[in-house]
């Protein structure tokens, strides 16, 4: 039985199947891979500081949330694209409440979502980190405040608001904020 054919035959389909495409048809560049979400430990000093980094500069959304809260993750992807859409203007800063040991399934929900920016993780016992963040905040999930541009508190939802509600309030606050 003689090989050479077939030896031949597999090194034209090799180099046939290895060859540049035409030039007619350029290869797509390849997508810029995600960062991996950073996530920080916080507690409620350390939150009002961060707050207190884009005085003067941007208005902050602080999101308080849990993987296990089913409202928190309904709003999630929401509050991404606000924060995309409005990167220049606005930071939305995401603080998991979740449990310590539920740590990896929050880097993989976060990872999930696309947020590839600095996150972060309570470690402040509930009795402290509540009224810290909000006197007014009974410690239902999710809480999320938003700042104007002086740090100043404009709103606060406890619980999930209504579809739209919070993307409406940011939006009359950057309009508000640019007319200044």
């Amino acid at each position: 039985m003689n090989r050479k054919p077939a030896c031949i035959l597999l090194a034209a389909v090799l180099i046939c199947a290895c060859s540049p495409s035409p030039p007619d048809r350029p290869i797509p560049p390849p997508a810029a891979p995600r960062a991996a979400p950073i996530l920080t430990d916080i507690d409620s000093r350390g939150l009002a500081s961060r707050v207190g980094e884009f005085r003067g500069g941007k208005a902050v959304l602080v999101n308080i949330w849990a993987t296990w809260c089913a409202p928190c993750v309904e709003e999630f992807p929401d509050l991404v694209k606000l924060q995309r859409d409005h990167a220049g203007s606005l930071q939305v800063l995401f603080v998991s409440a979740d449990f310590d040991d539920q740590r990896p399934g929050v880097v993989s929900f976060l990872e999930k979502q696309g947020v590839d920016w600095e996150t972060f993780f309570k470690t402040e016992n509930d009795q402290d980190f509540i009224p810290a963040v909000w006197p007014e905040w009974s410690g239902a999930l999710p809480a999320t405040l938003l700042y104007d541009k002086n740090g100043r508190v404009v709103e606060f939802w406890e619980g999930a608001p209504e579809r739209g509600e919070i993307e409406s309030a940011v939006r009359e606050l950057l309009t508000e904020t640019w007319k200044e």
